[in-house]
């Protein structure tokens, strides 16, 4: 065997070994963001039991304690360091105008899902019952803590593990995929709308890496959605 032979076997060699490195941390750190995912998502169940009893301000206390309690469940795990910070450099001039590209797609979908008949999905159906039976309690965490939470998620942490694998518009994209796969199995115009969220959040979090810039983003459609 000649050097040439012996040199292109060695590089073959590193290659497979850089390669099966690389889709090992992929996986773990898909394993690791879908734990925090159900972590938060655990986090939000004491406010589903404590909807029905939340007839009284007293009710819708004790429900934002008990899920605030097992929030910091979550926030241990994946609190960044950098939240306060960026919550006091936000862009207002950004946040404004992707909140109206938002807002703008929103009106779109809504009109063409009324030209075609096509049902509301079952994340806003499930938001809009939470909203008939307390709510105070579902405006302070769709409003508050989700937004926060989802966005320490979704766009932090996301970019955080796989930022290195993936351009930044590759990244956008497939954020915004993910986004709306999380929040809808359906596949219509108004599923639609959770890509194009995703997207302008993940474009907005990226331009500056600022989650302050998405969390403000969020809480102002989030907000728009309940106060309409």
């Amino acid at each position: 065997m000649n050097m040439n032979a012996v040199c292109m076997n060695s590089r073959l060699i590193i290659y497979e070994e850089v390669f099966m490195k690389s889709i090992s941390k992929i996986v773990k750190r898909l394993l690791l963001l879908f734990g925090i995912f159900v972590l938060e998502q655990i986090a939000t169940i004491p406010s589903f039991f404590a909807a029905d009893e939340a007839k009284t301000m007293t009710g819708v206390l004790i429900g934002v304690g008990l899920t605030v309690l097992l929030s910091a469940l979550f926030i241990h795990s994946s609190w960044p360091k950098q939240l306060w910070p960026s919550l006091k450099n936000i862009d207002w001039k950004a946040v404004g105008v992707a909140f109206l590209i938002i807002l703008a797609f929103q009106v779109l979908f809504g009109v063409l899902a009324d030209l075609w008949h096509i049902p509301t999905n079952e994340n806003q159906k499930l938001v809009m019952d939470e909203l008939r039976k307390t709510y105070y309690l579902a405006a302070v965490i769709d409003i508050v803590m989700a937004p926060i939470m989802e966005e320490i998620i979704f766009r932090f942490k996301f970019f955080e593990y796989f930022g290195e694998f993936m351009s930044k518009w590759v990244g956008i994209i497939v954020n915004g995929i993910l986004f709306m796969v999380i929040h809808s199995t359906d596949l219509n115009v108004v599923t639609l709308v959770y890509f194009v969220i995703g997207a302008v959040l993940a474009y907005v979090y990226r331009r500056r890496n600022n989650l302050g810039d998405s969390i403000a983003v969020h809480m102002l459609n989030n907000a728009y959605a309940i106060l309409l």
